[in-house]
């Protein structure tokens, strides 16, 4: 079974350039997937909003996440992937420093301009990311495909690892330093601009990342054959098959906080607890690839995933909650570079900015009805029975998945893979 250790081991074999590109993707994982989301959600629960517009909130940024992950596929091929990133970067720290000024406006501000904030990082955040794992492959060889994948998902998932760490500690430092006994709003505000710092540290180390040449790019982009079958099917199974993984990170620390009363240290150790194991997840991704391929792999996950909430639906009770917490965030962990190796095998390299960016419009789509869908439902029934519900929609669409992707691959119209 391949381990963390034998997944960092192929780091020296890769380019410079690729690895460069590594440690940018584990900068934002750091900052923004991991600071900025475990805080970001946290301190806007504790404007007092309530939990509607707490749904609104994350359906707003997931929807702009959506027809931003289309927009920054285009441009990947267009720009380049080094430009797109660039950009995107750029306005993620736009995005991230809006956040914390809220209350220092005016209360009526207080509703709209966390949804404002949360659209622009979405955004911007599509632009950075979509190109990541195309830009990644572009320069090292074929061969290395599932194990490029598979050390991108490790590092990032290490980098959310130590933000999920710092990110619960921090709340309680900054308002110990301002002389406060309670973990205040201003303590979250500035632990939420802490994400800013590398921010600013990728930004400079993508800058020194060459670009592609743009004409042998424009030929490859001509020449390549676009299968729209394909791309719709990846994007609504990638849409629904991670529900389960959706409602989850929408709706457990807000469940945790709001009704099993759970402190933010304790939200943030498991959080760490949670992405610890996550990690190992992603490092055996392309070790359980090889064995069932990555179809396989997805199914297995998948179905995994819809039985891992059904505690934190089933039993109100911290324990149960924790549990299904952890456990599906392997699972989660485990789907994302899966689906990444399944996707990126029925796409040239030329048309791989334009797969990814349709695998994560997939991915923004489901955010958003989820976000959306599940607040309503969770201001009306509860959090819990947004995790039931979701834990079905995931297990049927698995189940969909597997029986079209047979008939297609024994069609040929999909690589074995």
């Amino acid at each position: 079974m391949t381990t963390l250790r034998d997944r960092m081991s192929g780091w020296h074999a890769l380019p410079r350039d690729a690895r460069r590109l590594l440690i940018v993707n584990l900068l934002f994982a750091l900052g923004y997937n991991g600071i900025g989301l475990m805080l970001r959600p946290l301190y806007v629960l504790r404007l007092g909003l309530g939990a509607a517009h707490y749904g609104m909130y994350a359906a707003g940024g997931s929807f702009a996440y959506m027809l931003a992950s289309l927009l920054a596929g285009l441009l990947g091929m267009r720009l380049g992937e080094r430009r797109t990133m660039l950009v995107g970067a750029f306005g993620c720290l736009v995005g991230t420093a809006l956040l914390p000024l809220t209350e220092w406006l005016d209360p009526r501000w207080w509703a709209p301009l966390p949804i404002i904030s949360n659209v622009v990082l979405s955004v911007f955040w599509a632009l950075a990311i979509v190109p990541m794992v195309p830009a990644l492959l572009g320069i090292t060889d074929e061969s290395h495909r599932d194990q490029t994948i598979g050390l991108s998902s490790t590092l990032s998932g290490l980098g959310i690892l130590a933000g999920n760490l710092i990110g619960g500690l921090l709340p309680r430092v900054f308002s110990a330093l301002m002389g406060s006994t309670q973990t205040s709003n201003d303590g979250f505000r500035l632990a939420i601009s802490v994400a800013l710092i590398s921010g600013i540290a990728l930004i400079a180390l993508l800058w020194r990342v060459p670009d592609g040449p743009p004409v042998e790019r424009q030929v490859q982009v001509s020449q390549a054959p676009l299968r729209l079958p394909v791309l719709l099917l990846i994007g609504t199974f990638s849409m629904l098959i991670q529900t389960a993984s959706a409602a989850m990170a929408t709706f457990s620390s807000p469940y945790l906080d709001q009704e099993l009363h759970l402190s933010t240290e304790a939200i943030g150790l498991v959080t760490t607890l949670g992405q610890a194991l996550a990690v190992f997840g992603m490092g055996i991704s392309p070790w359980v690839a090889r064995r069932i391929t990555s179809r396989g792999g997805t199914i297995v996950v998948g179905l995994g995933a819809s039985l891992a909430l059904l505690p934190m639906a089933a039993i109100p009770q911290w324990l149960a909650a924790v549990a299904s917490r952890i456990v599906l965030g392997v699972f989660n962990m485990m789907r994302m570079p899966l689906m990444q190796m399944f996707a990126m095998a029925q796409a040239p390299q030329s048309r791989r900015s334009l797969m990814s960016g349709i695998l994560l419009t997939g991915g923004g789509l489901c955010l958003t009805l989820v976000g959306y869908l599940g607040g309503l439902l969770a201001a009306a029934r509860g959090y819990r029975a947004v995790f039931w519900a979701a834990a079905a929609v995931t297990a049927v669409a698995t189940g969909v998945f597997a029986l079209v992707t047979r008939a297609l691959i024994a069609r040929g119209t999909l690589e074995r893979a």
